[in-house]
């Protein structure tokens, strides 16, 4: 097919005047390569693409990601494997931190990591070495969890503009220990000029500032996380190590998630995307060798090899419970939003879900390893497009970490749905029988009901592609789409039918507030369900008949709401009393309600409010003989036909990784464990048994009376 060369005209940084700000000039080699691209439309996406930059996914199998890592980390250190020994330079507490305020009893080290440059001086006046820096903090008690946190290109982790400082102290409230690190010249004991300056001399082969000992510039931003990471495994012990960053921060956590398999949950924030979509990038992300950045690029076998940022998305999922969930900003006033896109806005969410269906799949061939995009609609109010949002922080990445999320859905009597590794809805016909699917393309976690709709066997909620809350449903021969329900949502929406002829749906808009959607013979007009409710991550949605809906959600407190209505307004809003980890789950009788959280202890919390009473809690790991044991993620409840109600949550006792089934019976509660291996998000519970999606592979398992069956299938939200 022949390709019509254009050229593109758009903004570049040669513009901006940084010289003078911090004592230097802008170098004339930096506006050089700030120029304009001749650049190829291809594709139905309105993609633009860099005829220098096509962004192939190249590596096809398990010995080439292999052998392509070895490659990279050979070009970084100068070495054939991550050094994972060489630890701090210096490891005191800090004269003072940003970070404020700090949850009780959290002590922080400040770690110092020296890297001397080949003789110049990084930052006029200054000495020859750039100074990595890392805060490490620690919750009250310890944590044998570890999350690396990078804020880009900011000196200090602060509440404004980016809320820095929030995603500090949510992980720290969580349990998690934070590995703050921080990019290169941008460390509050220095902090240089970043663009344009001295940041960017770095890679400069005309100065003396690259790494003393001929390792690639990278190493300033990759060792003061690899070796401070190092001291903190040898002095703490962490069994868990994760990684996330903003902006350059993303750039950062993409990196080094590729390199090194100690990584394994990586979130990246508006950090990158394929070269053919990028307008422009700092000198870092960008396959100059004119200018010092060679890292992208190799010779082998006689053949010039190029590594994408695809390549270096599938070095960071790959591996038996590995991770990688890319989220960008949509409405982004800095980067990697549709607003910079490489071609027309209106196509931005075709082609980044384009790439990210090419890596699931090949995930889904290489046999390990997952990796997702998230979309990110939020905008907080007061702080910039261009941060770690509430939604991000919330319901992305503590949801991740946790596995406080399910990948699947289903009815009480009905074998589950989910988002399949092509992208689409997909539904499994139990176990043996495989999956079907739907040909409905989606993102996230759907809800289910059945009956609902004369001719419906099942309806479905969905978010589509471009987050746009979707119905679709089965008439017993085929699916059909219906049209669009909304504007676009950040939560998987919830749905429930009390009866024939209705259907009630609820999700958060991008203002945090709930939005109700009602089916009553036919679809009403949307309507706010309450000006002062605001909530995050997973919702919950129960009805005790006719006239009577039931609403749960987590504030943004972490405290557990309750909303009653007839279904319509007016809407009551309830704080129930409990902050709680995770998401809830609720049930309900004629009389009475119930809702399991998991509390900040680890254990498993049971509210009850009987005839419209006061909210009553009771501890369910206690009262059933299993308080030694951790409650983990979201639990999921059931209520069976003999009027008992089942809990299912994973759980953490003596070994990692196990499903749990809390029983109440005779009026009193019991406690099984149900064993497993290592599991995807959290388990749901229905009639029909307890179904999870397993980390290693993505199948989906169903545990009955008779033990764990397996159901197949590779899904993922």
């Amino acid at each position: 097919m022949a390709v019509n060369a254009v050229v593109v005209s758009r903004p570049t940084l040669k513009n901006m005047d940084y010289s003078g700000a911090n004592g230097w000039v802008q170098p004339q080699y930096y506006n050089q390569i700030i120029i304009d691209f001749t650049l190829a439309r291809r594709g139905a996406f309105g993609v633009y693409m860099d005829l220098f930059h096509p962004d192939q996914l190249s590596i096809s199998n398990a010995h080439e990601l292999k052998t392509r890592r070895a490659e990279l980390v050979k070009k970084v250190w100068n070495r054939k494997t991550v050094d994972t020994v060489q630890g701090v330079d210096e490891d005191a507490p800090p004269a003072a931190i940003d970070v404020q305020p700090l949850p009780p009893g959290v002590t922080v080290r400040r770690y110092k990591i020296n890297m001397p440059t080949s003789g110049g001086a990084p930052i006029p006046g200054g000495p020859s070495l750039v100074q990595g820096l890392a805060d490490h903090f620690i919750p009250s008690g310890g944590s044998q969890k570890l999350v690396i946190l990078n804020p880009g290109h900011t000196c200090h982790y602060k509440s404004l503009p980016y809320q820095d400082s929030e995603a500090i102290i949510e992980l720290l409230k969580a349990g998690y220990s934070v590995l703050a690190t921080y990019m290169p010249l941008a460390t509050p004991l220095q902090c240089g000029g970043l663009y344009g300056g001295p940041h960017n001399d770095l890679f400069d082969p005309t100065k003396n500032l690259r790494p003393a000992n001929g390792a690639h510039p990278f190493i300033y931003f990759l060792d003061p996380v690899r070796r401070s990471l190092n001291y903190a495994l040898s002095r703490y012990g962490y069994s868990q190590v994760h990684m996330a960053g903003l902006s350059g921060g993303g750039w950062t956590t993409t990196l080094y998630a590729a390199l090194d398999t100690r990584i394994k949950t990586s979130i990246p924030i508006a950090g990158t995307e394929p070269f053919y979509m990028r307008i422009e990038s700092d000198v870092e992300q960008e396959d100059k060798p004119e200018i010092g950045n060679d890292f992208f690029r190799f010779s082998s076998g006689g053949a010039q090899v190029v590594t994408g940022y695809k390549d270096l998305y599938l070095l960071g999922s790959y591996g038996e419970g590995r991770r990688q969930v890319q989220v960008l900003n949509r409405n982004d006033d800095c980067c990697f939003g549709q607003n910079q896109y490489n071609g027309s806005p209106a196509q931005w969410d075709k082609a980044v879900r384009a790439y990210e269906i090419e890596l699931r799949q090949r995930l889904q061939t290489l046999g390990a390893g997952s990796f997702r995009v998230e979309i990110n609609e939020a905008d907080d109010s007061g702080f910039d497009t261009h941060s770690f949002s509430k939604n991000a922080r919330v319901a992305v990445l503590l949801t991740e970490l946790d596995g406080a999320a399910s990948p699947l859905a289903a009815t009480n009597d009905s074998f589950p749905f989910g988002r399949g590794m092509n992208g689409n809805l997909w539904r499994s016909n139990g176990p043996g029988a495989g999956w079907t699917d739907t040909g409905l393309a989606m993102v996230g976690t759907p809800s289910v009901v059945s009956g609902a709709i004369r001719g419906h066997t099942f309806d479905v909620f969905y978010r589509d592609p471009s987050n746009r809350l979707t119905q679709a449903f089965f008439d017993g021969a085929s699916w059909t789409r219906t049209n669009n329900l909304s504007s676009r949502i950040i939560s998987d929406p919830v749905a429930v039918s009390w009866g024939e002829g209705r259907i009630d749906v609820v999700a958060l808009g991008p203002d945090y507030r709930l939005y109700h959607w009602k089916y009553d013979s036919a679809w009403q007009p949307v309507e706010l369900v309450h000006d002062s409710a605001h909530g995050v991550g997973s919702l919950s949605i129960t009805s005790r008949g006719p006239n009577r809906l039931d609403i749960f959600f987590r504030g943004h407190d972490a405290s557990l709401y309750h909303i009653q209505s007839n279904g319509g307004p007016p809407f009551s809003l309830i704080n129930t009393g409990r902050v709680i980890k995770g998401f809830p789950s609720a049930l309900a009788a004629s009389d009475a309600l119930w809702v399991y959280a998991t509390g900040l202890g680890d254990q498993l919390l049971q509210g009850e409010q009987v005839n419209g009473g006061d909210w009553t809690w009771s501890d369910v790991s206690s009262l059933s003989g299993s308080a030694r044991i951790k409650a983990l993620g979201s639990p999921s409840a059931f209520r069976s036909s003999s009027n008992g109600n089942t809990v299912c949550a994973r759980i953490l006792g003596n070994r990692p990784d196990r499903v749990g089934r809390y029983v109440f019976s005779g009026r009193k509660w019991g406690f099984d464990d149900q064993g497993g291996a290592a599991r995807l998000g959290s388990p749901i519970a229905t009639n029909l048994g307890v179904f999870i999606v397993d980390a290693k592979n993505q199948s989906g398992w169903q545990l009955i009376s008779g033990g764990w069956r397996s159901l197949g299938g590779s899904i993922d939200r």
